[in-house]
């Protein structure tokens, strides 16, 4: 065993360690991913796993739905889904290939509802109460 390789049981290096792991995501606004040749930090399987599975709860991208109301509440539906991250929105329409990306949510949705007598809101997924986000 190398005294100066940090070993997986070694507590003080758990931050060293994932900071190893948690390359910046698309979430903080960069592509960049593992590099190869570069020199990983020694983890166990679960530890590896837990690292992943922290980073995933972490990054994971907000998702709303934009729905778009007749403004007598008649009809609605949900004419897009988002994923916001960090810095930017990605969405698909639900009725097209249209996909729209955007600094947020919230310019997506300044795209839908331009008809006369529609209304369009984000809704968070997953939210039971869909009142406006």
């Amino acid at each position: 065993m190398n005294p100066e390789v940090p070993q997986p049981s070694d507590p003080a290096d758990t931050a060293a360690r994932a900071h190893a792991l948690a390359a910046p995501s698309p979430g903080h606004c960069s592509a960049a991913g593992p590099t190869a040749g570069h020199a990983a930090p020694a983890w166990t399987e679960e530890e590896y796993e837990q690292e992943v599975a922290s980073m995933v709860a972490e990054e994971a991208p907000a998702v709303f739905a934009v729905v778009e109301d007749r403004d007598d509440r008649s009809d609605g539906r949900i004419a897009a889904w988002v994923l916001e991250f960090g810095c930017r929105a990605e969405a698909v329409a639900t009725d097209s290939a249209v996909r729209i990306s955007a600094q947020s949510a919230r310019r997506v949705l300044a795209q839908y509802g331009r008809q006369p007598g529609v209304t369009a809101r984000l809704i968070p997924a997953g939210r039971a109460d869909t009142r406006p986000a």
